[in-house]
């Protein structure tokens, strides 16, 4: 396969050129490095690129460099090398720009990370977090389990919790009635040190002062199960509330709702099933 039609050209310090990475970037070359080979540069399904001998550093308008860019990705797909120079005075402005720009994202950055550290100070003095663990185990889960295990015990006392972990990162929790799931969820999130993007198939880190404190985790678990006790309590609660649409209908045992019997019972005049209408009964009921 051929290069493209600008690709055979010499390019010469003070090119201009552009980029289509990360939203396009116009950019100068301002140093060569090594014999440029136009014409040993191919590529291989219009995608990737090899051969040529030179390197190039370019400095681009959004402050950007890229140090010694390998000569057959300079002449890729996502590349345009143009026609026109860049004098001397505009590649002298042009790294004057980046240094400032540089400069200024570093002092940001250092900015970040002190407060970060000013945080993690307090945290780590708070009296309202004493009774919490402390250590460097930011991404493990072993840490953070055991302090859920503590706040959980001193937000809902009487209940047994079910706290392990059942992999590196993951963490599951579990018990049977007492308090609503959102409740335990609201508690632990906290402790959650990112997600999983399911649409790029990746997991995005999210560290904050928190983790490094008390200590973090990457996948958690939270489920109730509900007690017949509590199921019945539930479908009572959705029979009175809703007692003329189900007059017709007899009063389920736990038992069909647990065995899912109860997803093909049409309630008249809401459009939905009984199982769903305990379910969201369930939601509620603690």
């Amino acid at each position: 396969m051929s290069p493209s039609p600008d690709s055979r050209r010499p390019v010469s310090v003070g090119q201009r050129i552009h980029s289509l990475l990360y939203g396009g970037r116009n950019g100068i070359v301002y140093a060569i490095h090594g014999e440029q080979h136009p014409e040993g540069v191919q590529s291989l399904a219009h995608a990737v690129m090899h051969g040529g001998g030179a390197e190039f550093d370019i400095v681009f308008d959004n402050g950007t460099i890229s140090h010694r860019l390998p000569e057959c990705i300079l002449r890729g797909v996502q590349w345009r090398v143009h026609d026109d120079i860049a004098d001397a005075d505009e590649i002298a402005a042009a790294l004057a720009n980046a240094a400032t720009m540089q400069a200024t994202r570093a002092a940001q950055a250092a900015e970040t990370r002190q407060r970060a550290d000013d945080k993690r100070v307090r945290l780590a003095t708070a009296s309202e977090y004493r009774h919490l663990k402390q250590g460097d185990d930011v991404y493990s889960g072993r840490l953070a389990a055991a302090n859920i295990r503590i706040e959980l015990k001193r937000a809902f006392p009487g209940v047994k919790f079910s706290v392990r972990m059942t992999h590196y990162g993951a963490v599951s929790v579990h018990w049977t009635d007492g308090p609503r799931q959102a409740e335990v969820e609201a508690l632990c999130r906290r402790y959650k040190a990112g997600r999983f993007n399911s649409m790029e198939d990746i997991y995005e880190h999210a560290v904050q002062p928190w983790h490094h404190v008390f200590g973090g985790l990457e996948y958690l678990s939270v489920s109730r199960e509900e007690s017949a006790a509590l199921v019945a309590q539930a479908i009572d609660a959705v029979y009175a509330g809703h007692a003329a649409s189900l007059a017709a209908i007899p009063k389920p045992a736990p038992e069909q709702f647990r065995r899912g019997e109860l997803i093909h019972v049409c309630v008249p005049g809401l459009a939905r099933d009984l199982h769903t209408l305990i379910c969201a009964q369930l939601r509620d009921v603690a």
